[in-house]
């Protein structure tokens, strides 16, 4: 099975418009494309702008586009993975050209921050920085960073994060 999107593959967040290309040969996934199908029939799907859009995307966009994305991803991820190292109770997971970050916290560091959703809220209302706490990918102790933006970006982030943790270490 292999599944895509224009909001991963071309960057358009927001652009809701994926696709699933399911290998079938030896009928494993009969049941599972029954109710693929029943569950395309309740989606939202994309708007009129996106499905004329879409075939413009796929026959236009260079090979080239592919390879300086990626390579400014992975750029950005060794920038921000060696920025964040130096902040105690905080761990980067070094990514492979992902378009996001896991980052993992140690609780036990903090005076007042019982969990990663509740150092989401604080950061939020302190520093203005927006995480994801990783309970809404069901895991614990770690947040998730966006890595499609500018080194300037990440230093004011991880400035913030600095701040933020120093005022609520033990």
């Amino acid at each position: 099975m292999c599944t895509g999107a224009l909001s991963k593959i071309y960057t358009l967040p927001g652009w809701r418009c994926g696709w699933l290309i399911v290998y079938n040969r030896h009928n494993y996934f009969d049941n599972v494309l029954v109710n693929l199908s029943l569950q395309s029939a309740i989606l939202l799907h994309p708007c009129s702008l996106v499905q004329y859009a879409l075939p413009k995307i796929l026959k236009e966009v260079p090979d080239s586009y592919f390879a300086e994305f990626r390579a400014k991803i992975k750029d950005t991820s060794s920038y921000a993975f060696e920025k964040l190292q130096g902040i105690r109770a905080i761990k980067p997971t070094k990514a492979n050209a992902a378009m996001y970050m896991m980052v993992a916290f140690d609780v036990n560091e903090f005076k007042d921050i019982k969990d990663t959703e509740d150092f989401a809220i604080k950061i939020l209302e302190e520093e203005c920085v927006l995480l994801f706490p990783s309970e809404v990918f069901f895991a614990k102790g770690f947040f998730r960073i966006i890595l499609c933006t500018k080194k300037e970006t990440i230093d004011s982030f991880v400035e913030r994060l600095t701040r933020f943790c120093a005022a609520h270490y033990k």
